[in-house]
């Protein structure tokens, strides 16, 4: 059997006799869930053709057929299913519990001929389906999330992040709605297309027409961001699955997080509409996400639409930690492609991202802030599946007991053990740092810098102390300072006075205002094969601006740069934003301290590692 444009063909035994599939498709996915009696089904066809296979992993037999007559939610033609077990669902499953006699429900027959039994799995992240015909096996055919639910899943994810047009639920003229604040977000950044307020007491909202519900809104609405009480959640999700949004952000919170049973009933409400209707869903209990590449900023934050366009992409599943390393990335001059915040992970968890953002070519580091997660093996797949091809930083918060029960409560993730976790990434080939500072640093300087091949590292400096400082960080770092060939030395001699300090870390304070002195020494170094990387450190305030671009026009002059340099610029404020502004995506990256540029340098080191694992080419 082939799975080709929504038609299964079988070969054998019927003469290739076709089999309408998108009812079913449609009904059987990556969380088996079917649309419910009357409902539209999503448009979206396969792409390419699936091929058979057999799965011998959380299988769970269904076979027989339906008497007549007993139809119960099912509609269409011909005779149906039943949906009879052989054993059960994985314990703590809880996305397949509850829906029906049979744990199905809605399959639309659409044709299928009488006695056709099924096969189904438990596996949510990925459910295999196999297809009998007369009761005998013929092969298996795996819709998992990159087969046809998938497909159409992820193309909508896709197209979340890139809408054209965008619905406001919950928008305001009030400031002290946070409807108020997406409208601002949308309205004075980037965005060019069109924004749709809806709020039924409202005519006008920021000079737009308001639409009093998702069901009145134009056709082709991209994407819906959701911020009205938890209550009224699971009837607009409804309302944006008939409507045919692609995709939902729900910023509103009061859902698995709080644990309360209210909230764990609202939690899987929102999530069945969603599986019904394929449809992708950032949050609940999100500020919302930001696509510097195309301008969209759909959060209630108006300020990151100031956030450079970059090639980081950082998901997150705290909001305060996206506004806190958003904040960063725009005073230190880091360029995001895309910052995510994925809150209560309805439908929508790093796993998704990571597979998401592998094919994103505008997000060339993926940066991840991690408190906890009910399906880390799937984070560790969707990680080895990239095989070094493009860098996964991890920050793991939620370490310690009080930490991880914090961790819990606040997005109702499930943390654990964070030993466990650690060895988790280690596996995955995530490179993981230790506070937010280093998550942005380390994903400037991947993004940024070519690969650090070795661990010899030069440290010129303008200053001793500081130059020290760094050489200490270097070794703490699991770097050497490298030892330069005779002729290495013999140019940095010529160059430096009789009072410097010439040997690895370099004073370079007695020559620091003869330019054509320190370029020479930093062409010197760079060109000894005995060096790896640089790290270049000026603590002289008035010399920093004319120094850095000086160093950015010498790196971007040399036909090929093959080692990372790493300048430190301290300045006061006024100063050091004009050494930000330096283009530093040439091979040249500028950060604040010593410490800070050292442990970059590190984790150049740590990732050149983790690729090794990998053979060349993937």
């Amino acid at each position: 059997m082939a799975l080709r444009q929504g038609l299964l063909r079988q070969k054998a035994r019927d003469g290739g006799r076709g089999l309408h599939l998108l009812p079913l498709l449609a009904a059987l996915g990556l969380e088996a869930r079917g649309p419910e009696r009357g409902a539209p089904l999503p448009p979206e066809l396969p792409d390419r053709g699936l091929r058979e296979r057999h799965s011998d992993r959380g299988l769970h037999r269904q076979q027989g057929a339906l008497p007549q007559g007993d139809r119960r939610d099912l509609h269409g033609p011909g005779q149906h299913l039943p949906l009879r077990r052989w054993g059960g669902l994985p314990a703590g499953d809880g996305l397949h519990h509850g829906q029906g006699r049979q744990g199905r429900r809605g399959l639309s027959g659409g044709g299928l001929p009488a006695g056709l039994p099924l096969l189904s799995a438990g596996r949510p992240g990925g459910l295999p389906l196999g297809l009998f015909h007369e009761g005998d096996l013929e092969e298996g055919l795996s819709l998992t999330e990159r087969g046809t639910k998938g497909k159409v899943f992820f193309r909508r994810l896709e197209e979340l992040f890139r809408p054209r047009s965008v619905a406001v639920v919950g928008a305001s003229d009030d400031f002290g709605k946070l409807g108020y604040h997406v409208m601002k977000s949308l309205l004075e950044g980037d965005f060019g297309g069109r924004v749709y307020p809806v709020n039924p007491r409202a005519r006008e909202i920021w000079g737009l027409r308001a639409y009093p519900s998702v069901g009145e809104l134009p056709e082709g609405v991209d994407l819906a961001v959701v911020a009205i009480p938890a209550p009224l959640v699971p009837e607009v999700i409804e309302a944006c699955g008939r409507k045919g949004v692609k995709g939902v952000v729900l910023i509103t919170a009061g859902f698995r997080e709080v644990e309360d049973p209210r909230g764990e009933e609202l939690h899987r409400k929102v999530s069945e509409i969603a599986s019904r209707w394929a449809l992708p869903i950032i949050g609940p209990n999100t500020f919302g996400f930001v696509n510097r590449t195309v301008g969209v900023n759909a959060s209630f934050t108006p300020e990151f639409s100031l956030i450079r366009p970059g090639g980081i992409a950082l998901v997150s599943q705290s909001g305060g930690f996206c506004h806190l390393s958003g904040f960063m990335a725009i005073e230190e001059g880091v360029g995001l492609s895309k910052l995510v915040g994925i809150g209560n992970r309805l439908n929508v968890d790093f796993p998704e991202m990571v597979r998401l953002l592998a094919q994103d070519p505008e997000a060339r580091v993926i940066a991840l802030y991690i408190e906890g997660m009910e399906r880390p093996r799937e984070l560790v797949e969707a990680a080895q599946e990239l095989r070094g091809q493009k860098p996964i930083l991890a920050y793991k918060a939620g370490r310690s007991e009080k930490g991880d029960s914090a961790s819990r409560f606040h997005t109702g993730a499930l943390a654990g053990d964070y030993r466990i976790w650690r060895g988790a990434l280690r596996q995955a080939g995530i490179l993981e740092v230790q506070s937010a500072e280093e998550l942005l640093d380390a994903a400037k300087a991947l993004e940024a810098l070519p690969p650090l091949e070795g661990p010899r590292i030069a440290v010129l400096s303008s200053q001793a102390g500081p130059g020290l400082i760094a050489a200490d960080k270097v070794e703490a770092e699991g770097l050497r300072l490298a030892r330069f060939s005779a002729s290495t030395q013999r140019r940095i001699d010529e160059l430096l006075p009789p009072l410097a300090m010439r040997t690895n870390p370099v004073d370079m304070g007695p020559a620091w205002y003869n330019p054509r002195a320190i370029l020479g020494i930093l062409e010197a170094v760079l060109e000894d094969e005995a060096t790896d990387g640089v790290l270049f450190l000026n603590m002289f305030a008035s010399a920093n601006l004319k120094l850095a671009t000086e160093v950015r026009d010498y790196l971007k002059g040399r036909e090929t740069l093959s080692k990372p340099v790493i300048g430190c610029f301290s300045a006061p404020l006024g100063l050091w934003e004009e050494v930000q502004e330096v283009d530093q995506r040439k091979g040249f990256v500028i950060l604040p301290t010593p410490e800070r540029a050292a442990r970059a340098m590190g984790d150049l080191w740590c990732w050149h590692r983790v690729k090794r694992r990998w053979p060349k080419g993937g």
